[in-house]
């Protein structure tokens, strides 16, 4: 059996905003650390709060699971084939009259035809969103920064678990078979 290192990402607010940010860091984190288990919300062991360098996560979804995503979130605001235009509030929130979790937001961000920002995460959400080829020189760069994030905080995690906790730092790791 191997241990693998288990992560669990919190949003750091309710808002929809902050649940596409959550999300984008389960992404970076999935692809940073394959030997990883991710998950969003929850509890575990090792507690992940994303960071704005983690928005360039939405780049890493593959073009299948990004569409099944946007469908998903069409479906959720049951708009037919309506233009979805997103304005988002001074506290990150999008005033949809439907509650969403983190994956139906993120579905909605991605197949929305605008996205009009007001927080310094929407800004970095808005301009993840209107990339049409990850090769473009900024996006590059985006997603070094959101890699370098995941990185420390893969590195990070079983370090601190260590010190702040009476373990001995293995409660991160979870036995799993071949």
């Amino acid at each position: 059996m191997h241990e693998r290192l288990q992560m669990t990402v919190h949003p750091v607010g309710d808002t929809s905003t902050d649940g596409v940010l959550a999300v984008a860091a389960v992404l970076a984190l999935e692809w940073a650390a394959p030997y990883a288990d991710v998950t969003l919300g929850g509890k575990g062991p090792c507690i992940v709060e994303p960071d704005i360098n983690a928005v360039a996560g939405l780049l890493r979804l593959k073009p299948e699971r990004a569409e099944r995503m946007r469908l998903a979130g069409r479906a959720a605001l049951q708009v037919g084939d309506s233009e979805i235009h997103l304005v988002e509030t001074n506290e990150g929130d999008w005033n949809l009259t439907e509650e969403l979790d983190s994956w139906w937001a993120t579905g909605v961000a991605l197949e929305a035809a605008s996205f009009t920002a007001s927080t310094s995460v929407g800004h970095a959400l808005a301009e993840i969103l209107n990339f049409s080829r990850t090769d473009d020189h900024r996006a590059v760069e985006l997603l070094e920064n959101s890699q370098r994030w995941a990185l420390e905080q893969t590195d990070h995690q079983p370090n601190s678990y260590r010190k702040s906790s009476a373990h001995n730092g293995s409660a991160c790791f979870a036995k799993r078979r071949p």
